[in-house]
């Protein structure tokens, strides 16, 4: 009887180290097992609409491991994004939202579990920015109309509020060249455009916009179970817009 209550005791003992082995061995392998990378990518353009009020246009795209991640939950100031293609969300122009100088934004991506074994580990990031001054343009108004004979060799172009640098766009409404002039880097709040660049009969759109501060990027759980790519970016940005037309 003393024997077999012996074997038993020793083969308990055998399972328990087995046990305690395999969970060193699991341990270990979740260590040397890279965790998967979460990048996160996109821009929050402040801007202001034909009527002058201002309004977002956000998008943003989330990648597993390079992989796009489709089917989050991405929403701003609570507002759900639309997924345009797998693991890119867009916002569109929305007017749902207005914006103003020292407002926060905020930006928030869940999900379902990573995986079917990680029921508890969920997508959790919350991302938030503050608005700075708002760019606007002073000329050429938005609805002006020039007589191309009386323009002379420039265009004047000067607008007030953000913080340099800023950049310059200038494209044309209809064609086949939709951009005909674009500048970046500028230090002052005006801009002179040649003369050449325009031709009568044409409408014109003028962009001024300059960026803003990015995306402070969060996990919010303790253990995601993920890695947040350090090339995460979302940038906030502000832009105004003025159309006139040349005849």
């Amino acid at each position: 009887m003393k024997t077999r209550h012996g074997w038993i005791a020793a083969a308990a003992g055998i399972m328990a180290i087995a046990a305690a082995m395999t969970g060193l061995q699991h341990a270990q392998d979740m260590r040397l097992t890279p965790l998967p990378k979460i990048k996160i990518t996109g821009s929050v353009s402040v801007q202001r609409d034909s009527g002058g009020s201002w309004l977002v246009s956000p998008w943003v795209t989330v990648t597993r491991d390079g992989e796009p991640l489709g089917g989050l939950d991405v929403r701003l100031e609570d507002i759900p994004l639309r997924e345009s293609f797998a693991g890119n969300y867009v916002g569109g122009r929305m007017t749902e939202i207005t914006p103003a100088a020292g407002d926060m934004l905020n930006l928030a991506i869940a999900s379902k579990p990573l995986l079917p074994t990680e029921r508890s580990r969920r997508l959790s990031i919350s991302c938030s920015a503050r608005i700075g001054s708002l760019v606007q343009i002073t000329a050429p108004a938005p609805g002006s109309s020039f007589v191309l004979s009386s323009l002379g060799t420039t265009l004047a172009v000067s607008w007030t509020g953000g913080t340099p640098p800023f950049e310059l766009y200038l494209g044309r409404r209809a064609g086949a060249a939709p951009r005909i002039f674009s500048q970046s880097g500028l230090m002052d709040s005006s801009f002179v455009l040649p003369g050449t660049l325009f031709t009568a009969g044409n409408s014109y759109l003028l962009c001024i916009s300059y960026g803003m501060n990015s995306f402070l990027i969060k996990c919010k759980d303790r253990d995601p179970g993920f890695k947040l790519d350090s090339s995460s970016e979302v940038k906030l940005r502000c832009a105004d817009y003025s159309e006139f037309s040349m005849n």
